[in-house]
């Protein structure tokens, strides 16, 4: 997140919220979220099951320290436990046909050196199936010169915005940060420009975007990889990325896309199919927020209101979320990394 303007308290705040019923003490309530659930066993990480040969995938943001695993007393004290090898194991042991990582992979500023010392070791034993997306934190390094080295191809420089296909799916992976134009970097007070001139129009990836739908039109399934989220329950102005992205979000809803994943906030947020004025529509796109990657958590704003369409959110186990792209629907469920507060949202949903 730009500046960590959150603050972990001491003993990590640990919060579930089924929604849209109102809040009890108890901080639980309203009936599970759709589909089946199992407990998930803490002592190692749930692979991917893969019998129906349809693409099983995991995706995760908002990943790596700039220390080791719970050691840094220049990060672990202040932001929370480093935990991002726990995570980075569910993924390396889970037999996934591809990994989608959703910006900020590398903290604080995103360093080459940084990807070779702490990414590399842990999420970069799975670089060969690896689709990743820039995240501020990776831009707050000039022309984001540190993820581009590391990834090399795999980041398709110099935009940073591509497309693929994985099974029926069709993929954009976006750079949204380009959407502001600008990086402020808090701790140095550092700002520089971007390119790319937002997500306007007349923007290139806007552009780019526009055009890459309209060749895939036919495609059975559609999903946006988007480090800032469409919708958030946060501390911010709820509507803040919503309005600089939304000449995206028009393109993605009259293309027929059907789901958004992002990060930025660190936690676990699901939103039912939203349209691009930010109401419930069942022929918008469902977003689910993926930013337990394993840097630090952000408590949830439990005093403010919820926004709508917000189904769950969590904002107390590390892990990554997983999906089975079926030729026409998803399955999709959150797996905690082992040593984790147990959590579970798992369900399926047709594509559009």
């Amino acid at each position: 997140m730009d500046g960590r303007r959150l603050t972990v308290a001491a003993g990590l705040i640990v919060a579930l919220v089924v929604l849209p019923a109102s809040l009890p003490d108890s901080r639980e309530v309203g009936p599970a979220p759709v589909g089946d659930f199992q407990a998930l066993d803490e002592a190692s990480p749930t692979p991917a099951s893969n019998a129906s040969k349809d693409p099983v995938i995991a995706a995760v943001g908002d990943m790596v320290c700039n220390s080791g695993p719970e050691e840094g007393p220049d990060r672990a004290p202040k932001y929370g436990l480093c935990e991002y090898m726990a995570v980075s194991d569910i993924v390396a042991n889970g037999s996934y046909d591809a990994f989608f990582a959703l910006g900020d992979e590398q903290y604080l500023r995103g360093s080459y050196q940084h990807f070779t010392d702490f990414y590399d070791p842990s999420y970069g034993r799975v670089m060969d199936i690896t689709y990743p997306i820039p995240g501020n934190h990776e831009h707050y390094t000039p022309d984001a010169a540190g993820y581009f080295e590391y990834f090399g191809e795999r980041a398709h420089p110099p935009t940073g915005y591509y497309s693929f296909d994985i099974g029926k799916w069709h993929v954009v992976a976006l750079d949204t940060q380009l959407c502001k134009n600008k990086i402020w970097y808090r701790t140095t007070g550092m700002v520089h420009n971007l390119p790319g001139w937002g997500c306007k129009a007349n923007s290139p990836e806007y552009k780019w975007l526009q055009r890459d739908l309209a060749k895939n039109g036919d495609a059975a399934c559609t999903m946006a990889l988007m480090h800032h989220p469409m919708y958030k329950w946060s501390y911010w102005p709820i509507r803040e990325d919503h309005r600089i992205q939304k000449p995206f979000l028009k393109l993605l809803q009259q293309s027929g896309a059907d789901v958004v994943l992002a990060g930025h906030w660190h936690d676990y947020q699901r939103f039912e199919p939203m349209n691009a004025r930010g109401h419930a529509d069942p022929k918008g796109l469902a977003e689910f927020i993926v930013g337990t990657g394993g840097d630090t958590y952000s408590p949830l704003p439990t005093k403010m209101p919820k926004p709508e369409g917000l189904v769950v959110a969590h904002d107390g186990s590390y892990g990554v979320l997983q999906m089975t792209l079926h030729p026409d629907s998803y399955d999709w469920k959150f797996v905690t990394a082992e040593g984790q507060p147990p959590f579970d949202d798992s369900g399926s949903a047709q594509c559009h």
